[in-house]
């Protein structure tokens, strides 16, 4: 009787009513059970990886860049290619022209900077300054010589306006 009935209702209506096919049921069923069988075998049995191949064993990182601080030229390679190494190793030697025109230039540096403190040394405690005879020392004794003339002059006015304004006081 259902099925007469369904005869005049809507098409949609009659493949809502339809009952499920039997492989449509069984099909969800196979796919949740494998999928819970293989959990199951996954949590319980242990899997060992082996994996023989032939071939290169290469790094994941690359090759590593080693750059010296300063610029210069490369004199000697203490290493070889794959060589282990550890920290404080020597690497390569390194032509020490470069550095030591940079140590010639920071001396030089120090000289002229410690006569210049020698010189404001004298100057604040009112000593005169005495050269060493090193260029940079001469040089600093050249502005003693002029900072010590500026400042004579400089107080020589000063004291020219003391008295000129003591005599106009003295006159008022």
């Amino acid at each position: 009787a259902a099925p007469v009935l369904l005869e005049y209702q809507s098409p949609t209506a009659a493949l809502i009513a339809r009952p499920v096919p039997l492989a449509a049921r069984f099909t969800t069923w196979v796919v949740a059970s494998l999928f819970a069988a293989l959990l199951a075998v996954m949590s319980l049995l242990p899997i060992d990886r082996v994996v023989t191949a032939a071939g290169k064993v290469t790094a994941t990182t690359g090759n590593l860049m080693v750059q010296p601080l300063e610029t210069a030229i490369v004199r000697s390679i203490a290493v070889k290619e794959g060589q282990l190494v550890h920290a404080g190793d020597t690497l390569a030697q390194l032509d020490p022209t470069f550095a030591q025109a940079d140590a010639g230039s920071l001396e030089t540096q120090v000289a002229s900077l410690s006569a210049e403190v020698t010189r404001l040394t004298a100057e604040t405690q009112g000593r005169i300054y005495q050269s060493d005879g090193s260029p940079a020392g001469q040089l600093q004794a050249m502005i003693f010589t002029q900072r010590h003339g500026e400042r004579t002059l400089r107080l020589e006015n000063y004291r020219q306006k003391i008295e000129a304004l003591t005599v106009k006081a003295a006159q008022a």
